[in-house]
């Protein structure tokens, strides 16, 4: 599986405002916190993120299309109503955030902390989680196709009604891993990792 890697300029303007309804185009966001906007939708495009951390924000919807976020704080933010597509995040740190309703195609977290993060109703289509922490992260009603997870830490995580046929998890910690009986049915595991899920969770997985 190959993820598509953000579409970014090479000429970037800083930026350090934003303003209700506004379309915020190949910008270059560099420390500082985005918080206390309100709007109907947030729309990025073109983007780059370094050392932002991102604060509350009322949106019904977010949109963030070949974007980049390098070392980033969104803990606790919303993703909801939306998209993610071509979009990177490289060693951010995600603790708690929640996507909800959304659409990530062609997303790559990389090296990042997702510990109690909540995906649910989401569509997940070339989706890459490498070396990342999902501690306790909930999987709620997703529907994925393309997902890889590697080398990641999923102790303690929940799958409710989201299938993870497919998906190699070969590489990942899965200890106390909660998951309804037909969530890995399909996925694939090691030898090393199958007695203790199936004591756990007793889930048919393909070995």
């Amino acid at each position: 599986m190959a993820v598509k890697a953000p579409r970014l300029s090479d000429e970037l303007n800083r930026s350090e405002m934003l303003y209700d309804g506004e379309d915020v185009i190949d910008r270059l966001f560099e420390g500082g916190t985005l918080e206390n906007i309100a709007a109907a939708s947030l729309d990025f495009s073109g983007c780059i993120f370094r050392g932002v951390r991102f604060g509350e924000c009322d949106a019904e919807r977010v949109y963030f299309t070949d974007c980049r976020f390098e070392n980033c704080d969104l803990s606790a933010f919303h993703f909801k109503e939306g998209a993610l597509r071509r979009a990177a995040f490289v060693n951010c740190r995600a603790t708690g955030t929640r996507f909800d309703h959304m659409i990530l195609r062609d997303v790559a977290f990389d090296a990042c902390q997702l510990d109690y993060a909540a995906l649910a109703d989401c569509r997940l289509q070339d989706v890459l989680f490498k070396d990342c922490r999902l501690r306790r992260a909930v999987w709620h009603t997703c529907a994925q196709k393309g997902l890889l997870l590697t080398d990641c830490d999923l102790e303690s995580a929940e799958f409710t009604a989201t299938r993870m046929a497919g998906v190699d998890l070969s590489s990942c910690r899965l200890d106390g891993l909660r998951a309804a009986i037909d969530a890995l049915r399909g996925s694939t595991v090691s030898l090393d990792q199958a007695p203790g899920i199936l004591a756990m969770c007793e889930i048919a997985v393909k070995l």
